[in-house]
């Protein structure tokens, strides 16, 4: 077998593996997270922070973890970061309480930050000039195909083995990509990147993004008139400032300031950043409002998401070649236009029990719009700057996706757990229920759906606060999704401000 050849076939699988399981873990999760919520006994507060300490070590490092590898060997980097990531799944696996599992997945969102930015890293060393477009589209391809299936594959664990299993499975696919890579991959590093690691830049970050998420969580739990979140949100944000000092002035920045020079190229950040964040907030809480307030189980919870996974699959590539032919200021207004009325849909509708009536037009409408959006929108990311940083602005495009996701969750779920609260008090006014069971029921109320009914209620009253609590959800859903119809809004003046000539960028 000629060794070349077969080392581009395997450095395919390395890279789609390594991608596609970096981000399956975090989409079969979302529907796990009820299951996972009563196992582990977590309220609305653990369950963002089981999801934002993941995405807040693999945004924050993602870029320094292009940088090592670069440096130090694409190879031994990439290896590296699936070791980390499988042993730190085990950890997540075998967790008996929020806190472990917290601290696992913080550990394990660095094991994905050395291996996202590696995957592509190896194909562009490893495969052909001539071949490298054809290898890269296949990698898209078959990664968001993987990724697609990832809620669908959640759900069926949870109902069939357990939420535990979808950290489990990692641990086969990462020591098989992992040690095929040390095995079969050349290893190679790139000449021209020496010198100092911003580990100043990357630490600065990393605080300045913890001290916000700690504030924004805790808020509604512990009170925002606390000194310790005003105090976590002030320092957050000054050592954000503090990163983009260091980026200025740093000898070797990990994100050169000079590049938000380039127009276009701030304003399609800024806008996957806005949008992404409205986009990220509908696929972390649909699945949680369909399994604790509309009936679904896991498996079919994850199943209901596939209309828009199949459709960002199949339109991407067709999305693609109309960009080419038709440029993407079009296309990205349809495609923001769609997703926005698929916000205001759940925002207005209130019920879901009929599936391909009341939920499958959304999911369609909705999936059309991320499937003719995407392409364009990261065509013109890579575009906005000459083709020598192409790397680099894909590189700060896909951190802004990530960070986005993180906001979604600390905002939005604080927004959620306020707005379920007030609702809360609302429906049970409306119950015959005496001080001591009201105060029971408001003290749980960071438990969302997974509220326990006291005992000592009558069948009939009971029946009666667990509607309440299920309307309760249901609105809160409701509120935050209108919120996200007001962030497509924005998002739309964000493209106008762009105009036709972001077109010249997706050239």
């Amino acid at each position: 077998m000629n060794k070349k050849k077969a080392s581009e076939s395997l450095v395919l699988f390395v890279a789609i593996f390594g991608t596609g399981m970096v981000y399956l873990d975090q989409t079969a999760l979302n529907v796990a997270l009820p299951a996972l919520q009563q196992s582990l006994g977590a309220d609305i507060s653990g369950i963002q922070w089981i999801l934002d300490s993941y995405i807040l070590t693999l945004s924050a490092l993602l870029l320094l973890g292009g940088v090592l590898g670069d440096q130090y060997g694409r190879v031994r980097v990439y290896a590296v970061g699936m070791f980390l990531f499988v042993v730190t799944s085990i950890l997540c696996g075998f967790a008996q309480s929020v806190p472990q599992i917290i601290c696992a997945r913080a550990l394990q969102g660095v094991g994905g930050a050395l291996i996202v930015p590696g995957s592509l890293a190896l194909l562009n060393a490893n495969v052909a000039a001539g071949k490298r477009g054809s290898v890269i589209g296949t990698w898209a391809t078959l990664t968001s195909m993987l990724i697609a299936f990832g809620p669908t594959l959640g759900g069926w664990m949870v109902d069939n083995l357990s939420w535990r299993m979808i950290f489990f499975i990692n641990v086969p696919l990462g020591l098989v990509a992992g040690g095929l890579s040390i095995r079969y991959v050349p290893e190679s590093t790139n000449p021209n990147k020496k010198g100092p690691l911003d580990l100043p830049g990357a630490l600065t970050l990393l605080i300045g993004m913890m001290g916000l998420l700690f504030g924004l969580i805790e808020g509604p739990r512990l009170g925002w008139e606390r000194p310790i979140i005003w105090g976590s949100l002030l320092g957050g944000v000054l050592f954000l400032f503090l990163f983009v000092g260091i980026e200025h002035w740093g000898a070797n920045p990990m994100v050169p300031l000079t590049l938000f020079r380039h127009r276009v190229f701030t304003w399609i950040n800024l806008l996957t950043l806005v949008h992404w964040t409205a986009i990220n907030t509908f696929f972390y809480f649909l699945p949680i409002t369909l399994q604790q307030a509309h009936g679904y189980s896991a498996l079919h919870a994850g199943m209901s998401i596939l209309p828009i996974s199949l459709s960002i699959t199949l339109l991407s590539r067709l999305s693609g070649r109309a960009t080419d032919r038709f440029g993407a200021y079009r296309l990205m207004i349809i495609g923001v236009l769609l997703t926005g009325i698929g916000f205001g849909w759940m925002g207005w509708q209130n019920s879901f029990q009929q599936y391909w009536t009341e939920l499958f037009p959304v999911t369609l409408i909705y999936g059309v719009g991320l499937g003719l959006l995407i392409a364009p929108l990261t065509t013109v990311a890579m575009g906005s700057l000459p083709n020598e940083l192409s790397g680099l602005a894909s590189g700060i495009n896909n951190t802004a996706a990530r960070i986005s996701g993180m906001l979604a969750i600390a905002i939005f779920g604080s927004l959620l757990a306020t707005q379920f609260r007030q609702e809360l008090m609302m429906q049970l006014g409306k119950r015959p229920l005496s001080t001591s069971f009201y105060q029971q029921l408001m003290a749980q109320s960071g438990d969302l759906g997974a509220m326990e009914i006291p005992t000592g209620l009558s069948a009939e009253v009971g029946n009666s606060v667990q509607e309440a609590i299920r309307l309760s959800l249901v609105g809160s859903f409701q509120w935050i999704m209108w919120g996200c119809v007001g962030i497509a809004i924005l998002s739309l003046l964000i493209l106008v401000a762009l105009g036709p000539k972001v077109d010249e960028s997706a050239g």
